[in-house]
């Protein structure tokens, strides 16, 4: 976003004689917090009041929301996006696990809305597609221990290799660290766009179960200038940004001097603790190292979003009267600009920026839907490669394009073609103990016919469940419940 207003305010030709500014807020990785900096932002208020009114110089455009629901103009006639649905990022993982043969996986969403929510509708896009969820566990960073370890015991009870995971990276962590401990490193992870690979988030002995795994995320665009602005970061230029404060104690591991703070004092004389920080420190030839430059999904749509708004706001200043979009060809006052009249101007841009993109939303308010497929590639303890090897756009069709010929799986999985394309129910070896589980369990369970047998000799399982056959494949039966 910096980086956006830093050009558009340097620009001669958008918003001349205007400057931007901006407020960060930072939400902590808690949703009341995130609640309560949007509640400010829409106000322009300190306090955060319930009915509120917006504040004239807010208009939100969105960089990460991927709800479906929000595409709904009736309900929310006002949000726009420069990201698209999870509706197509569904059809992509969908279409890309049968690209790859993957019909048995597993499923690990967050335990908030974005991941039960997108999490069902994902499930659901890929049963239609012919795929099979063994199971569906949630992770949420404030779960104790115990409850993340039987999640790595259901993926090994159901025989899963595959398993996508929709959520964000803070839920997961603990997730790897429990799939390391108990020695679980035979899976192919395959991360939604709500995953960002910022694998310096996680400890360095888990960075292997990373290793081969395959990501989709936002398509992006190279933004020149980006990594020269994040090279010249520096506490000098801006001295209050404790943004840029933390990146540094990050990058050096140092610790910025407060005043009156003689326990770090001690520590330094006692060569105990980080040393002080230097404003002589750069972070020259330091931005590959300390920036995911390969996954610039969500810094790259709000580079969009700041844009979008920055050409909505020229439109205002530029209009002529009686040429205006308001009754009686009216401009708006730019001395009293309502959101309102801004979001006219921009649901109608549509501009070619100097990346190359082509920036306009559609019907819905929702930007190009179009996302990358990653490689996780790990060829050594500090050489750390995200290689593009496939794409997918709803403007080209359905279909996902992989460079399978790029891929570098892990070791365990180089004959992935042929060890992954698992059928589309569960292997049958582990048919009999699954279905004998979930009985107790009351879950609905799949199974192959010619070993049906040895279940049906169970009067008990009888008497309790009867099958169905599955439209199309009549070596399947459907196992249910039977009511009462």
């Amino acid at each position: 976003m910096v980086f956006a207003i830093e050009e558009i305010n340097r620009s001669p030709d958008l918003l001349p004689n205007i400057t931007l500014g901006f407020r960060i807020f930072d939400s902590c990785t808690s949703q009341i917090r995130a609640i309560q900096g949007l509640l400010e932002v829409l106000t322009g208020k300190q306090r955060q009041v319930p009915g509120y009114s917006c504040d004239p110089h807010s208009m939100p455009i969105s960089y990460g929301s991927v709800l479906s629901t929000l595409s709904d103009k009736l309900q929310f006639p006002s949000f726009l996006r420069t990201v698209p649905s999870s509706t197509f990022q569904n059809i992509a993982l969908a279409r890309l696990m049968g690209h790859f043969g993957w019909t048995w996986i597993g499923m690990i969403i967050s335990d908030d809305e974005v991941g039960m929510v997108g999490g069902q509708s994902m499930k659901r896009v890929i049963e239609q597609n012919g795929g099979c969820v063994a199971f569906m566990e949630k992770v949420h960073l404030s779960y104790p221990r115990a409850k993340i370890l039987s999640t790595v015991k259901v993926s090994q009870r159901h025989g899963v290799k595959v398993i996508i995971v929709h959520s964000s990276e803070v839920h997961v962590k603990m997730l790897m660290e429990a799939f390391h401990s108990q020695n679980v490193t035979d899976n192919v992870f395959v991360f939604s766009a709500s995953f960002t690979v910022t694998l310096g988030l996680f400890p360095r002995q888990t960075w292997p179960l990373f290793n081969g795994s395959l990501a989709i995320v936002l398509h992006f665009t190279n933004m020149p200038g980006f990594e020269e602005f994040l090279t010249h970061l520096h506490p000098l230029r801006d001295p209050n940004d404790k943004f840029i404060k933390r990146l540094w104690e990050k990058a050096f591991n140092c610790r910025w001097p407060e005043a009156n703070d003689t326990q770090m004092m001690i520590n330094i004389a006692n060569g105990e603790g980080p040393s002080p920080c230097s404003e002589n420190q750069t972070l020259h030839k330091m931005a590959a190292d300390l920036f995911e430059l390969d996954d610039l999904g969500s810094t790259y749509h709000t580079y969009l979003a700041v844009y979008a708004l920055a050409h909505a706001l020229d439109s205002v200043m530029s209009c002529k009267p009686g040429q205006g979009p308001f009754i009686n060809g009216e401009c708006a006052d730019v001395n009293n600009i309502q959101p309102w009249q801004v979001l006219q101007y921009v649901r109608k841009i549509n501009v070619t920026l100097n990346v190359g993109a082509n920036l306009y939303f559609d019907a819905n308010a929702d930007a190009l839907s179009a996302y990358d497929i990653l490689n996780i590639q790990i060829l050594g303890d500090d050489d750390i490669r995200l290689v593009k090897v496939g794409r997918y756009d709803s403007q080209e069709g359905q279909e996902v394009h992989v460079n399978t010929k790029s891929i570098l799986w892990a070791d365990h999985n180089q004959l992935i073609g042929r060890i992954l394309k698992t059928p589309a129910m569960p292997p049958v070896t582990l048919t009999n103990a699954l279905i004998m589980q979930d009985i107790v369990e009351h879950l609905m369970q799949i199974e192959y016919s010619d070993n049906a047998v040895n279940i049906q000799n169970d009067s008990d399982y009888v008497n309790k469940y009867h099958y169905t056959r599955i439209e199309g494949d009549e070596n399947v039966k459907l196992y249910v419940p039977i009511e009462g």
